[in-house]
């Protein structure tokens, strides 16, 4: 009798961990069902080309150095651009910015710009000092079809330049997207009051730029915002 009703348990068991595994299975192959398919892609920025046009001339960009000759030291990232003479290839006015993005999904880019104005003074051992002058943000040239300008939190230093257009690429080419170009008038202000620039006085200019997908949720998971700033849905 004992032996009956342990083989009757064994087969109740036997039964009940074939159902459990069953109802498993088929939740998993449920839960694989109903999940969509997104595509995954290559989205980044692969060059910011700065340079001027010294008439139809293109002049590549200068990058800040610190010290001279075995101490010598490069910014990396960081441009050197005249403010002082409007007659140097380099001056501010001649400035031209491109932006390369690698896109082989739709992607949207933004860039927020990092400008400093410095005073750069040689002391007597001929060693350069460099000072920062405080300034409101300069405002640059832009394509404002293109482009839209927003300042966050009210705090003029986090601002960002948002390309509108989604982005991807139709070759294996980066997409080639222009953003600041020539303007001949620029103001240096500090509380909107007139910066007195002379030849000591320069701007050091660096760009910091975010491309995010533009399908599955890339600009409200990555900068926290439901709609474009512009107006209208991503």
């Amino acid at each position: 009798m004992n032996k009956k009703y342990s083989l009757f348990y064994i087969l109740i068991v036997l039964f009940v961990v074939a159902l459990a595994t069953t109802f498993i299975s088929a939740y998993l192959t449920d839960e694989k069902k109903q999940s969509t398919e997104s595509t995954i892609g290559e989205v980044r920025v692969t060059e910011v080309d700065v340079y001027y046009m010294n008439g139809t001339t293109k002049v590549p960009y200068s990058l800040v150095t610190i010290g001279s000759g075995a101490t010598l030291q490069t910014k990396e990232g960081v441009y050197d651009v005249d403010i002082y003479d409007e007659s140097n290839p380099y001056h501010i006015k001649n400035l031209h910015v491109d932006i390369y993005v690698k896109a082989n999904v739709k992607a949207y880019l933004r860039v927020a710009i990092n400008d400093q104005i410095v005073r750069k003074v040689t002391n007597y051992q001929n060693i350069v000092n460099e000072t920062a002058i405080r300034h409101d943000p300069i405002e640059f040239n832009f394509n404002s079809a293109n482009w839209h300008k927003q300042v966050h939190n009210n705090d003029a230093r986090s601002t960002y330049y948002y390309y509108k257009t989604k982005l991807v690429d139709a070759t294996s080419a980066p997409i080639k997207v222009s953003f600041i170009i020539p303007k001949d008038v620029f103001s240096y202000l500090v509380d909107g009051h007139q910066v007195y620039i002379n030849e000591n006085y320069s701007l050091q200019l660096g760009f910091r730029y975010e491309v995010v997908q533009a399908d599955f949720g890339g600009p409200e998971h990555n900068w926290g915002l439901q709609t474009p700033p512009w107006g209208g849905n991503w």
